[in-house]
């Protein structure tokens, strides 16, 4: 017996044409749920409790400086915790400070 007779027994198959009832495999029809396309919905703004984390791809020199200059900025108490996400904060803030048009159109946005 070849390999694919003893996967044909295993799986109740055989190569006769009529089969008795014990050996015919039962094929049941499942009904397909038919997927309705839902309109994209409009992008809502986020308040601060509902933001989610993400990731920003930089370059290895770029990363490591933000990392030294967070370090730097929590030791002068500029921020409360050693973290990117603070430094760019306050880099965000002064870039709108100096040019509010940004700010705007962000806000707008």
């Amino acid at each position: 017996m070849g390999q694919i007779d003893s996967f044909k027994k295993v799986l109740g198959i055989t190569d006769q044409s009529s089969g008795s009832p014990a050996t015919v495999v039962e094929m049941k029809e499942e009904k397909v749920q038919e997927q309705t396309a839902e309109a994209p919905r409009p992008r809502k703004k986020q308040t601060k409790a509902q933001h989610q984390r993400t990731t920003l791809a930089v370059s290895i020199q770029t990363r490591e400086e933000i990392h030294v200059l967070s370090f730097w900025a929590q030791r002068q108490k500029l921020t409360h915790a050693a973290s990117s996400e603070s430094l760019l904060r306050i880099m965000l803030d002064i870039f709108y400070e100096k040019y509010p048009k940004a700010k705007r159109y962000v806000e707008y946005m």
